[in-house]
């Protein structure tokens, strides 16, 4: 997914802790309002010539990353219909960010300087050693209420299709969420290209993901070789699956195909 432009985020660990510490007594609305508020003060209206300086990827511990997915998925349409208040929409990425922080997902971060330009989620099948409950996730389910729930129920009856179409691609990565929030540097484009990378080094084939048919962000992706495989429907909007191949099967790939199909 590619969200609408946005201004960098700039990143304080000193911010960030006193933030965690202060927010872990409020309410949710509050705590959002604070965690927000102190996002605004790092942003800036206009980039500066930081922003010209050479970009560097990082881990997604050198960014806070719910806040940066949040900044950029803030006005999904998606999102909005199926949580509804901001401060829902924010809860979701601070699941993902727990799931991150937990090894379940992976993420990177593009910097330049201080401000964060671009992140990205993406799953690589990695398998908890137990179960976990993510933090926020209680929240969450309060934030689908009965609506949010009975679509996730109705997207079941796509699962099947959509299963059997990604299993062909055999082993490949998830990019779940990209988020550029520098537009038109190349940030983005720069990011992908890691993202590739790390999944090539985990021994993926491909690379998959999903993207609104109304987002013109499906051009940007089909000029870097994904191509589409198959329309699925959730929450009253339709979205393609795409992928790219990003290394040839090798004969034990080959081998493990034939002994599941």
């Amino acid at each position: 997914m590619s969200p609408p432009g946005g201004t960098p985020i700039r990143y304080s660990g000193k911010t960030e802790r006193s933030a965690s510490e202060r927010s872990s007594r409020l309410s949710t609305r509050a705590r959002f309002s604070l965690l927000v508020g102190e996002a605004a003060s790092w942003c800036s209206s206009t980039f500066n010539t930081q922003l010209y300086a050479e970009a560097e990827i990082y881990p997604f511990v050198a960014c806070r990353l719910a806040l940066v997915l949040y900044s950029g998925f803030k006005q999904d349409p998606t999102f909005r219909k199926l949580l509804g208040e901001p401060s829902c929409v924010y809860t979701l990425f601070e699941v993902v960010e727990d799931l991150t922080r937990r090894g379940i997902l992976s993420a990177l971060c593009l910097r330049v300087g201080r401000a964060v330009a671009s992140a990205a989620v993406l799953s690589l099948g990695a398998r908890p050693r137990r179960v976990v409950l993510p933090r926020g996730l209680a929240r969450l389910l309060a934030c689908l209420g009965l609506r949010g729930l009975l679509t996730l129920a109705a997207w079941l009856a796509w699962a099947p299709r959509y299963a059997k179409t990604y299993s062909r691609l055999g082993k490949a990565c998830h990019l779940l969420f990209i988020a550029s929030l520098a537009r038109g540097r190349g940030y983005g484009s720069r990011l992908l290209r890691q993202v590739e990378e790390l999944c090539k080094s985990a021994g993926a084939r491909a690379v998959a993901l999903e993207v609104d048919v109304e987002n013109p962000a499906l051009l940007f992706y089909a000029k870097r070789g994904y191509t589409s495989l198959v329309v699925t429907v959730f929450a009253g909007r339709s979205y393609l699956l795409m992928a790219k191949l990003i290394q040839r099967a090798t004969l034990g790939d080959c081998e493990d195909e034939e002994e599941t199909s």
